[in-house]
């Protein structure tokens, strides 16, 4: 899966590597009815025009790029 993306302006494509979904966990009644949170993760590749691996797009990610990025990946695998 793949979705369309713009970093520093540049045109770049998101390829979507592993991802798992993020199951809320529950702690109420009785402990053995309890669970942990879990998932929530996912693995991307920034590829340029051309399908490439852009490594040079990579290095001008900042944390709020790749929190859009996951927020965005998130979303479309959510709804497939």
């Amino acid at each position: 899966m793949m979705f369309d993306y713009k970093i520093d302006g540049i045109p770049c494509a998101i390829k979507i590597l592993n991802w798992e979904p993020y199951v809320p966990g529950f702690i109420g009644g009785p402990p053995e009815r309890c669970y942990e949170s879990e998932g929530g993760y996912g693995d991307f590749d920034i590829l340029d025009r051309k399908g490439k691996r852009a490594l040079w797009l990579e290095k001008k990610m900042t944390p709020e790029i790749r929190a859009d990025i996951e927020r965005q990946m998130f979303e479309i695998m959510e709804e497939s």
